[in-house]
């Protein structure tokens, strides 16, 4: 049975129930509609924000796995979102994932390749990370 959302109350929700509701795409049906569009756009973003946070107070906590998936959720949907390859790399990073780290830092460089930007200054510093993929190295 489909939960209702109020989706003007979707901000103000816990992040954590957010991401429990949240089930792929938002409001499919309204996909061909294109006037919903921008409404469509923006509880996408608001999913997008609330796993976002989430994983930053995981990170916060020092759950580097929690915090691995909630950019995990975010990035399989949205493949190119710097926030959630910083994100990704910052969890790894708690985790004690040397390898795992290095593996998200070749896919946001990927990600960026493939769309040909340069990172953002945040993104560049959280990229950077010593041989081992252990932690990061500060800019000189």
């Amino acid at each position: 049975m489909p939960t209702a959302v109020d989706l003007w109350e979707l901000e103000r929700t816990n992040p954590a129930r957010v991401l429990t509701m949240w089930r792929g795409e938002p409001l499919p049906d309204l996909d061909r509609l294109t006037d919903f569009s921008p409404q469509v756009e923006g509880v996408r973003l608001q999913l997008f924000d609330a796993a976002m946070r989430l994983g930053e107070l995981h990170i916060t906590e020092g759950r580097g796995l929690e915090a691995s998936r909630c950019a995990e959720r975010v990035l399989l949907t949205e493949p190119y979102l710097e926030r959630a390859h910083r994100l990704s790399i910052a969890a790894r990073l708690v985790a004690g994932d040397g390898t795992g780290t290095a593996v998200a830092v070749k896919r946001l460089e990927k990600a960026l390749a493939d769309i040909g930007v340069e990172p953002e200054p945040v993104t560049a510093g959280a990229k950077r990370v010593d041989a081992a993929g252990s932690r990061p190295v500060s800019e000189s």
